[in-house]
């Protein structure tokens, strides 16, 4: 089979897995006839659909069936198309150009066990069969696998105890120790917000600390002295290096195992062909970090940046484009790793479109705009503190791990609540927790207007001004990470970029994050208590999406323009 067919195919898997929900047990199986190899994998959607793939020789054709009782009330999205021909004309065999992308896989079989052995890795799995004539044949099939089946890893010396074991279906139990470390990222996450926000008090800024600290976590697992000190310092990371890896690997498989929400998590190095990571490190990047690794010629910056900015839109389903500029990749740059995250995940309680009224939105530093306002009104968790002039509600998503934290002042004042805004910014990291106690037992009203946005921030000067000086500095701290200098003598962190993108309606959030770092050589009237609560995101509010077991925030901003592109 020509290896090219298992690199053309966008989208098939990707369009079901966000537009159908999760795809469930995946088989693999060969047959031999007369030393024909046959090899097909099948999919099922929500237990009612059947797909099938099927290869022999250089042709692949697929088949699609469907069970009674086509996914409960709902019929298949009417715009899937598969070379193009419509997703309900699939009921017959027909041939295909493409390899499936199977992106929601969470489980892999071998039927039968002597023809077909497959090796799962972090962005493939490698397919043997073998023939009648015992001669092996090896295909590549791109993966992005959810709960992908156990194998033996080697050891790494930066993390000898070993990654948490991705976690079975069931209860997830969360240490104290997890709780702790979140707690303490989360806090740090907060003082990057705020820095960031006392740059331009009037501009939205949307972070993922939980991206920017997972890039930084891939460096700081090999990285030694100042270098790391100051990462550990700003960031929050545990002092240890194998703790930081074993909690973001735990996170991670926690996350992208969610049956109710839809989590990506990808890691990636960039190592230009001049020099060599130690394969210790590269071992905990893969173990921890399930990284993929690319090795590139750095000398064509503008190639590279291209390859990056594709990865890197796949991995967050075109939320995040252009992350690198064609001149991000220097004559200097060695080194890119680079995380993205993507989250989407609907409503628990959506809100009704006849409900969607256009409203002002009033903006720090005067003038308003008109917004699409959603509104609802239940029994939300809701909170204010009268004494630190805040309110908060909260709203769940179907998957109950996950919830949306909407804070702003109570009292806005005269300047629409900009000096309020910094103040509670300014507690936050301290404070949140006990914002968040004493829920009124009453109805809340909610208004919260549509929110479709991106943010870009070059990180370098913030994570700076915060304290970490070392990392940005030439010196020798890189060495631990680095089997061939390529004849340089030392490393030092060139740049950070963190890109973000946040969309709200009135069925769900999709949230997008990416972060590459690239490492280079040489107005409410008083109520007392009120009959209902009332929570009017009309001018500038935080949010937060956050996982209520750990606490862990995965996303935090200031929103003072709904609508910012």
């Amino acid at each position: 089979m020509k290896r090219q067919h298992f690199e053309r195919f966008r989208g098939m898997i990707l369009c079901l897995a966000l537009l159908i929900s999760a795809v469930v047990p995946f088989a693999v199986s060969a047959q031999s006839d007369s030393g024909e190899v046959t090899l097909m994998l099948k999919f099922t959607v929500n237990g009612r659909a059947e797909g099938t793939f099927t290869f022999a020789g250089d042709e692949i054709t697929y088949r699609h069936t469907v069970r009674p009782g086509r996914i409960g009330e709902n019929k298949y999205p009417e715009d899937i198309t598969v070379d193009g021909k419509p997703w309900e004309d699939l009921q017959q065999p027909f041939k295909l150009d493409f390899t499936p992308d199977f992106e929601k896989t969470v489980m892999l079989e071998c039927e039968p066990a002597n023809r077909v052995q497959v090796s799962p890795h972090p962005d493939r799995a490698l397919v043997h069969v073998r023939d009648s004539s015992h001669a092996a044949k090896q295909f590549s099939i791109k993966l992005a696998v959810k709960n992908q089946i156990s194998r033996p890893k080697p050891q790494p010396a930066a993390a000898a105890s070993g990654p948490a074991q991705t976690p079975a279906p069931g209860p997830v139990v969360i240490t104290p120790e997890q709780k702790a470390v979140a707690a303490e990222l989360n806090r740090q996450g907060f003082r990057m917000l705020q820095a960031l926000g006392d740059e331009k008090e009037t501009v939205t800024k949307f972070i993922s600390p939980y991206s920017i600290d997972s890039a930084f976590a891939m460096l700081y697992t090999g990285v030694g002295g100042r270098t790391r000190e100051d990462i550990r310092r700003v960031l929050g990371l545990p002092a240890d290096p194998a703790a930081s890896s074993t909690f973001f690997h735990a996170m991670s498989g926690q996350y992208q195992a969610s049956r109710q929400a839809d989590v990506l998590v990808s890691n990636s190095a960039w190592v230009d062909r001049r020099v060599k990571l130690r394969p210790e490190y590269a071992g905990t990047l893969e173990t921890y970090f399930e990284g993929a690794f690319y090795t590139e010629d750095f000398s064509r910056g503008e190639a590279v940046a291209r390859k990056i900015n594709s990865l890197v839109e796949s991995k967050t389903k075109g939320m995040i484009k252009d992350l690198l500029a064609p001149s991000a990749i220097s004559p200097r740059s060695r080194l890119i790793l680079v995380n993205t995250l993507y989250f989407e995940a609907k409503w628990k309680y959506p809100f009704k479109e006849n409900q969607t009224r256009q409203m002002p939105f009033y903006l720090f530093g005067g003038g308003t705009k008109r917004v699409q306002m959603m509104y609802q009104k239940r029994r939300f968790q809701y909170y204010s503190n009268e004494e630190d002039n805040v309110h908060a509600v909260i709203l769940p998503y179907e998957d109950p791990r996950f919830e949306l934290v909407a804070l702003m002042p109570l009292q806005p004042g005269a300047d629409q609540g900009r000096a309020a805004m910094k103040s509670i910014l300014a507690r936050i990291g301290d404070k949140l927790d006990s914002w968040l106690t004493g829920e009124s037992p009453y109805t809340t009203n909610v208004w919260l207007p549509r929110v479709d946005l991106t943010d870009m921030t070059m990180l370098k000067d913030t994570l700076q001004r915060l304290g970490m000086s070392a990392p940005f500095r030439p010196s020798s701290d890189f060495d631990p990470i680095l089997a061939d200098k390529g004849g340089f003598d030392s490393f030092y962190i060139e740049s950070v970029i963190h890109k973000t993108a946040l969309k709200m309606d009135e069925y769900s959030t999709k949230a997008a994050a990416a972060t590459a770092m690239g490492a280079a050589a040489t107005g409410y009237p008083p109520r007392n208590p009120p009959p209902e609560n009332y929570f009017r995101a009309d001018r500038p509010f935080l949010v937060l999406i956050r996982d209520n077991q750990t606490g862990l925030i995965l996303f935090m901003g200031r929103v003072n323009d709904p609508d910012k592109k």
